[in-house]
């Protein structure tokens, strides 16, 4: 009579069933499934992070914000009168000096803007910057600067630390009735030691890798070293057709959602900011900056305002206020908001000749 095994291994007790039934040989296949399908997905997840979620999330500026206090150390000894440009993108992407330069006639020009950078944050480099004496100050407006700013991240609060700027404001500056807006964690950063600031740089090298990325991914962008301040430009191409026009909805539907519910009083940072450069001796050069013909008549309203703030300070500081919001055509922008090559040279050029109109020997 033929044995069934199955059926007497499971009459025996548990510990013998166990004694009796076969071992089964390592599955391979199973071993893999187990070890190369999860070792694939954080490949895979490493892949996303480094060529799609980093270059969205974009490059943290705080190293070249930490160049232009280095550079603000060695001190500006030069006999010519100089000029500093702050600003935001528009102002990198606007602004070359040497062009500058060549129609200023006697002048040498820094262009100290940061991507991103607020009347909040430039009104933080502001001291140190004037401690250094430049002859004038170039302010390159848009409507938003009569907008509450936006809050200053962790990585620029750090870079301003580190940069030294902290050392050249007067006492109580961060907390007196003139304090830049900034919250509360954006204050305790910038209370913050540099050996605290240092320790949050621990992410340096991710910063690299990132930038890196979206040089390869975006084949628009170019590399800039932090402590370029000729041409700190990024952008090397334009956009047209489906882009621009997305784009310049998004520009649009910024500067309306922003402005909608403007600061008392309005312009509070704009207006402390002249006052600022004009305290140091310096001459304030507020300039409202092109803007894309597609955008620029959704929000004249806003730039007209801007305009009257504008013009009002610089007459009561000694400064001069020029409104070049419409002086470069559709042709001279790379998008909805930053001049290309040919608009940046057409503007940089313009600039020179308001600096060409102070006297180079002003005392």
């Amino acid at each position: 009579m033929a044995v069934d095994e199955g059926s007497f291994a499971s009459d025996l007790p548990l510990n013998e069933r166990s004694r009796t039934l076969p071992e089964r040989p390592v599955s391979w296949s199973a071993l893999g499934e187990c070890v190369i399908a999860p070792a694939l997905g954080i490949g895979l997840g490493i892949m996303l992070l480094v060529w799609v979620v980093l270059p969205v999330l974009g490059y943290g500026y705080a190293e070249r914000v930490i160049a232009i206090g280095q550079h603000l150390d060695a001190a500006m000894q030069d006999e010519r009168p100089v000029a500093v440009a702050l600003g935001s993108s528009i102002v990198t992407e606007g602004i070359d000096a040497e062009a500058v330069e060549s129609t200023a006639d006697g002048w040498d020009v820094l262009n100290f803007a940061v991507n991103g950078a607020e009347m909040n944050q430039q009104r933080l480099m502001l001291p140190k910057v004037l401690a250094a004496h430049p002859r004038a100050v170039v302010l390159f407006l848009r409507p938003v600067a009569l907008a509450d700013p936006v809050e200053v991240p962790p990585d620029i609060a750090y870079g301003i630390v580190l940069g030294g700027f902290v050392h050249s404001w007067q006492a109580g500056f961060d907390a007196g009735d003139d304090s830049p807006i900034l919250n509360a964690a954006a204050r305790a950063q910038l209370r913050s030691s540099s050996f605290q600031a240092k320790l949050h740089f621990r992410r340096v090298p991710i910063n690299v890798l990132n930038q890196r990325a979206r040089e390869r991914l975006r084949k628009h962008v170019r590399h800039v070293v932090p402590s370029d301040f000729v041409r700190p430009h990024d952008l090397v191409a334009s956009i047209s057709g489906n882009a621009l026009e997305l784009h310049v909805q998004s520009v649009i539907e910024e500067n309306r959602k922003r402005l909608e519910s403007m600061p008392q009083p309005v312009g509070r940072e704009l207006v402390l900011a002249v006052e600022q450069i004009a305290d140091a001796g310096a001459t304030p050069v507020l300039v409202i900056a092109p803007q894309h013909p597609l955008v620029q008549p959704a929000i004249d309203s806003y730039n007209d305002l801007l305009a009257e703030i504008a013009s009002v300070c610089a007459g009561t500081h000694n400064g001069i206020f020029i409104d070049a919001r419409d002086d470069i055509d559709a042709s001279g922008f790379a998008d909805a908001q930053h001049l290309n090559e040919a608009g940046r040279i057409e503007f940089s050029r313009f600039v020179g000749t308001i600096l060409h109109s102070l006297s180079a020997s002003k005392p």
